[in-house]
């Protein structure tokens, strides 16, 4: 039990300045979890702006609340308002669970449904596994830069399909807490119209707030189109420094 609080609060701080929610509540890139999770007692709460005019919908606010009960069991929700296609997302995510190969790996699970008034709701379903590996923990001015690997399988009973999709990112931190990053999903023919991949950048203003601007296909499913993204996490509790 020593050890997991060790690590957990290991991956809590090379992951300070990017311990920032998905557009679906878990901690992570923009739209794929990582293997941070929040500390214990941080609540979290982020809200954006996410223009998705070109498609079906006109656009999409997701607002997302997470919690960190321990320092590696992080709970959430998140509610996406998209005019009559809202979608409401539960989450959880216990990290570290085990160290191996150099990275920190951890799992979790997301539930989510949406409102489609023509077709018919959606309820999708997602686990995944994913591992962080530091690379370079910063210090006396170096930035610092972080891998993500993982793997999930998505059931959607709308489209009667299931899928196993990989995906990985990549994250840098630099001065006055700013940081960038990227990530990748492999396309499944039965879930996906295009590979989903996203790049953002993430700007703390304090201690307790972050802000974020980005492009994306996702976030559960990867488009055919790209869209932005600019929103703002406010933080609770237990903030990193």
């Amino acid at each position: 039990m020593k050890m997991m609080r060790l690590l957990g609060l290991a991956v809590a701080l090379a992951g300070a300045a990017f311990a920032y929610p998905t557009l679906t509540g878990p901690t992570g890139m923009a739209t794929l979890p990582t293997a941070e999770t929040l500390p214990a007692g941080q609540l979290n709460l982020a809200a954006d702006y996410y223009n998705t005019s070109d498609g079906p919908i006109e656009n999409t606010y997701p607002v997302r609340l997470s919690f960190g009960i321990t320092d590696n069991v992080e709970i959430g929700g998140a509610f996406l308002m998209q005019e009559d296609m809202d979608m409401w997302v539960i989450h959880a995510k216990i990290s570290p669970l085990l160290p191996l190969l150099g990275f920190n790996w951890g799992a979790g699970a997301q539930y989510a449904q949406q409102e489609f008034p023509l077709l018919g709701d959606d309820t999708i379903t997602q686990v995944y596994w994913v591992g962080d590996m530091v690379m370079n923990g910063g210090g006396g001015g170096q930035p610092t830069f972080d891998i993500t690997l993982g793997v999930n399988w998505t059931d959607s009973d709308l489209l009667n399909n299931d899928a196993i999709r990989f995906f990985a990112g990549v994250r840098a931190g630099f001065v006055n807490d700013f940081s960038v990053g990227a990530e990748y999903q492999t396309k499944d023919d039965s879930l996906d119209a295009e590979a989903l991949w996203s790049v953002y950048a993430r700007l703390g203003l304090t201690d307790t707030i972050g802000v974020q601007a980005g492009w994306t296909n996702g976030p559960f499913f990867g488009t055919n189109e790209h869209n932005l993204f600019v929103g703002i996490n406010f933080g609770w509790g237990m903030i990193a420094e």
